[in-house]
């Protein structure tokens, strides 16, 4: 009888181990919706692959995102890594306790629940130095082949910018900045300064900022890039729903943490907007402002995602065109930015090749498309996939 078991036990076993192989090569998924980002795919065999071992890695890491065991176990392993943490954060918010709590998240104690928030933990200036020197050395060459082109580099400081207890800031926005080759009137950056601040602008259960913190980074962004006067809200519509953030969710707080979420009310002018040339609605304000949102209120949901590339037209010839290269920060301000243009090209090099199938060229980009004017906007590590790999 046991021996049958074992047998059944190991039947099963490879029967799932087959559908995943077969699944990961033949019917791959795109997504990796628990880590919400691409998942990897199985790359082409060459000789040069196979001998470099970049075939190898690639397939071990395929397997991990496409064989639904293996999801179930990340899943699993992460759920008890801070299972304990999450009880305490449980008992604190039951008791209207207030301190700091380190949760170990995917071996990195990266996130803090202090003073009644969650945030990350301070990054070490000298250990992330190497990586924007690395990063901002690609962008020095980007700025180089590009002579004709005025570049503006707005960086994002985050919590993870601060010390708060020690109320000291760690210099990676000043130091990133330092080493861009750009006049000092082209770079800026949205300081947070205080546990206040950052209170104010950003969400407590989300690493993005707040309608607060956007509207701020778009009143600081249209005289960087002399655009003349912003727009100013029409209202403002609070309490739109709860919200359980990234942030949140990545501990496993979901049902214990949530806010409430408010926005900005604008008169846009009208504009078409399209990706892969096809039109497409880049998030759902309208909806969720009504009230009839049928998706789960999310920053992603309401403002709109990561695609690797999508156009705003204002259909205005007399404007200029902009080439807005960044990641999820500028969700909430593309289409304000992109009433001040003819053409709004915003790309998430993070996701470009994977959805279009091509290596982003910087200078064809920009010459096929009549961009004279680039705005690099995000946080740490501020390398956009890479700019010195990605070619002139």
């Amino acid at each position: 009888m046991r021996r049958a078991a074992d047998i059944l036990f190991i039947i099963v076993l490879l029967v799932v181990l087959i559908a995943g192989l077969a699944r990961t090569l033949l019917f791959p998924k795109d997504i990796n919706a628990y880590e919400n980002r691409y998942a990897q795919k199985v790359s082409e065999l060459s000789a040069e692959s196979y001998l470099s071992g970049t075939f190898q890695e690639d397939t071990e890491a395929a397997l991990n995102d496409q064989i639904p065991l293996s999801l179930r176990m990340k899943q699993l392993c992460n759920y008890v890594s801070v299972y304990p943490t999450v009880r305490s954060l449980q008992a604190m918010v039951d008791n209207g306790l207030d301190g700091a709590l380190a949760f170990d998240v995917n071996g990195s104690s990266g996130v803090l629940f202090y003073r009644g928030i969650l945030c990350y933990t301070p990054r070490d200036l000298e250990e992330v130095t190497p990586v924007l020197e690395e990063n901002s050395a690609g962008l020095n060459a980007w700025f180089a082949e590009n002579p004709g082109v005025d570049f503006y580099a707005y960086y994002v400081e985050s919590d993870s910018m601060m010390d708060f207890e020690a109320k000291t800031n760690t210099g990676i926005a000043d130091r990133l900045l330092s080493l861009l080759a750009l006049p000092e009137e082209r770079k800026g950056a949205f300081r947070i300064g205080s546990f206040d601040r950052y209170v104010q602008y950003f969400y407590q259960t989300d690493h993005h900022w707040n309608y607060l913190g956007s509207y701020q980074a778009y009143t600081e962004l249209v005289p960087l890039l002399g655009l003349g006067e912003p727009l100013v809200p029409t209202g403002v519509q609070e309490d739109i729903g709860r919200m359980c953030g990234s942030r949140a969710k990545t501990i496993g707080a979901q049902g214990i943490l949530s806010e409430s979420f408010s926005a900005f009310t604008f008169d846009l002018p009208l504009m078409t907007i399209t990706q892969g040339g096809a039109p497409v609605a880049y998030g759902n304000e309208e909806a969720f402002l009504r009230g009839e949102g049928a998706l789960e209120l999310t920053y992603g949901n309401f403002y709109g995602g990561d695609p690797g590339e999508i156009v705003f037209d204002t259909r205005d010839p007399g404007r200029e065109n902009i080439l807005i290269l960044g990641d999820s920060y500028d969700n909430a301000i593309l289409k304000l930015l992109a009433s001040h243009f003819g053409k709004t090209y915003s790309v998430d090099l993070r996701n470009y090749q994977a959805e279009t199938g091509e290596t982003f060229r910087l200078t064809d980009y920009l010459a096929a498309r009549d961009i004279h004017k680039v705005l690099l906007i995000g946080s740490y590590p501020f390398g956009f996939a890479g700019a010195a790999d990605q070619g002139g």
